[in-house]
């Protein structure tokens, strides 16, 4: 039993290795530049069903919020960051981001959105920043995750997930595109 458990581990590091390849990778082929400067973040207070359109998207139950970079679509290859509450489904971690939004300096998770709106329901929102953000997750006990999107010492978003709920903080400029579906 030890080596199959050895074995599935070893094959779902390869898979979420593979994805994360394609995260960093666009359609055509070339690597994604940077996290930004359009971003767009789909919340989701009660989860959603499996989303057949998108193949990374199976049944997630679980409060969360996703971080996509661009507005092209939401598929692996945009993919930013993500923050789960509670326990998800086996092989989905909690939390974590893409290699376009690695945040390779100081780990930053304090400070205050400025001019801040707070969004707690169904929605996806596209924020125009200026630079290219990193995001650092806070993963914390039972089952809350954090996900900020900063840049250097100024932070452009924050996104919360509980076992019960979501909370994602931004800028009031950013806008409303409309809920999203599964």
């Amino acid at each position: 039993m030890r080596l199959r458990t050895a074995t599935f581990g070893l094959f779902l590091t390869l898979a979420v290795c593979a994805w994360s390849a394609a995260a960093a990778t666009s359609a055509s082929g070339a690597a994604q530049a940077a996290c930004g400067p359009s971003l767009v973040f789909l919340v989701w207070p009660h989860g959603h069903p499996a989303i057949p359109r998108y193949s990374e998207f199976p049944s997630l139950p679980n409060p969360h919020i996703e971080l996509y970079v661009g507005t092209k679509g939401y598929d692996a290859t945009y993919a930013g960051a993500w923050v789960i509450g509670g326990t998800p489904p086996t092989g989905i971690t909690r939390g974590g981001f893409f290699t376009n939004c690695a945040n390779y300096g100081d780990p930053m998770t304090t400070g205050n959105v400025a001019n801040a709106h707070v969004i707690t329901k169904q929605t996806a929102v596209k924020c125009v920043v200026k630079g290219s953000p990193g995001v650092d997750v806070k993963l914390r006990a039972k089952g809350v995750a954090d996900f900020y999107v900063h840049t250097g010492k100024t932070m452009i978003a924050t996104a919360h997930a509980t076992p019960n709920s979501v909370t994602l903080t931004v800028p009031k400029n950013c806008s409303l595109i409309a809920p999203p579906h599964p």
